[in-house]
């Protein structure tokens, strides 16, 4: 059968994934190594922000959290996602590995996936996952049970702890947008179960953009305000951490699942255009009164943030299937692979400051250089033997994924 549907042939052949070594880890000069050893690890994902929309966020806030983060030494700098859409990019973000390019839901078929959580917990760490969303959205619960975490806790789990704190909830949107409800779990008990990693995944800038204090405006104004709700919900995570006394070895690491596009203010959707807007989001990565050095490169990878995180915790695991590579020790950079969902397929490449977008129902290609980042692009209609060989590597590519995602899906070990 036929790895893509409507006739892009099975052309994979078997090859085993790569899986790391201490060999990836074995750059101990680099700037950022070891730099959190033993720390506490949180890992905050914003829903549905672009760079773009973050930057300008920033700029319209006073004071501006991510402004101060950056004068106190936070290495902060663009990163890619591959897919324009939440459970593939929270599969990536978090494992290292390349999500299905066509199957909706392939990921959660792997009983023990491997990644961030699982090495973590492997090293002794405590592990929670917690949003204020109803995680119900292509088994996302299941996802994050499987990626090994000692604890998931949606809004479920988050309406109850409010019921005996006597705390309201609105639920609107895609679950609660109070962001600040996922603190309920408590810090005094993440304090108990150092070194932990919590992973916070937020709601208010997920559409129709419904969080405290909104008020009526465009679909555009209203997920600019949400961000900057976004900054007043982090703020009271660093004060409740601080009042732990958590700060001094804690990693802070925020970052987007995907970005968010716009039409004339209103929401138009993401997912499916591989734009600059829906695919560049913020990659911050924190330590409270300690510079990280900014790597050489112009931008990060989804793919990149597990083995970059392994990196400054000085961590090196043997066997670990990863397609990502730790931003500390990148002395190149790696070209940025991106895939639409649903119904217009195309693939992409961001590659040497160019961009290049075909589409697999049409069959037509468009390229050109990027004015990085995140400014809008210009390509044009191409047809050459090289950008045509290109469109074969990246088709390859993804018919790679998608198998090597069914092999670990069918596997016996489930591993």
């Amino acid at each position: 059968d036929p790895l893509w549907s409507r006739g892009l042939g099975d052309v994979y052949k078997r090859q085993p994934l790569r899986l790391s070594s201490k060999d990836d880890f074995e750059h101990k000069t680099a700037p950022g190594i070891d730099l959190a050893k033993d720390f506490n690890v949180v890992l905050y994902i914003l829903e549905s922000t672009p760079l773009k929309a973050l930057q300008l966020a920033a700029l319209e806030s006073e004071p501006s959290l991510y402004r101060e983060l950056v004068a106190d030494g936070a290495l902060s700098m663009p990163c890619y996602a591959t897919f324009a859409t939440s459970t593939k990019s929270m599969y990536t973000l978090q494992t290292g590995m390349y999500a299905s390019p066509t199957q909706e839901v392939l990921e959660t078929r792997i009983k023990k996936l491997t990644g961030l959580p699982r090495t973590l917990r492997d090293a002794g760490y405590h592990t929670e996952f917690i949003s204020a969303q109803k995680l119900h959205y292509q088994g996302s619960r299941t996802q994050y049970e499987n990626m090994g975490y000692h604890r998931v806790i949606g809004l479920p789990e988050l309406a109850d702890l409010a019921e005996e704190k006597g705390v309201a909830l609105s639920r609107s949107g895609f679950g609660d947008g109070d962001d600040r409800l996922m603190f309920l779990s408590g810090f005094e008990q993440l304090k108990q179960q150092q070194p932990f990693l919590a992973t916070y995944y937020t709601s208010a800038s997920h559409y129709p953009y419904e969080f405290p204090g909104n008020s009526p405006g465009t679909d555009f104004e209203r997920h600019q305000r949400s961000l900057e709700f976004s900054q007043v919900a982090i703020r009271e995570m660093i004060a409740g951490l601080d009042a732990q006394g958590l700060m001094e070895n804690t990693l802070i690491v925020i970052t987007s699942d995907h970005g968010e596009e716009f039409f004339n203010g209103n929401f138009r959707g993401r997912g499916t255009t591989l734009s600059e807007e829906t695919h560049l989001v913020p990659l911050i990565m924190y330590i409270r009164g300690q510079e990280i050095a900014l790597p050489p490169l112009e931008y990060a990878r989804h793919i990149d943030i597990v083995p970059s995180i392994l990196d400054i915790l000085g961590l090196a695991p043997e066997g670990l299937p990863l397609q990502g590579h730790s931003i500390f020790n990148n002395v190149e950079q790696r070209p940025v692979y991106m895939n639409t969902i649903g119904r217009l397929r195309s693939v992409g490449l961001v590659d040497n400051g160019v961009k290049t977008i075909h589409s697999l129902d049409t069959k037509l290609t468009r390229s050109g250089p990027m004015p990085f980042p995140g400014a809008e692009e210009i390509l044009t209609l191409v047809n050459s033997d090289r950008h045509n060989h290109l469109v074969e590597k990246m088709k390859t590519f993804s018919i790679y994924n998608e198998a090597a995602l069914r092999d670990r899906a069918d596997s016996k070990d489930e591993t």
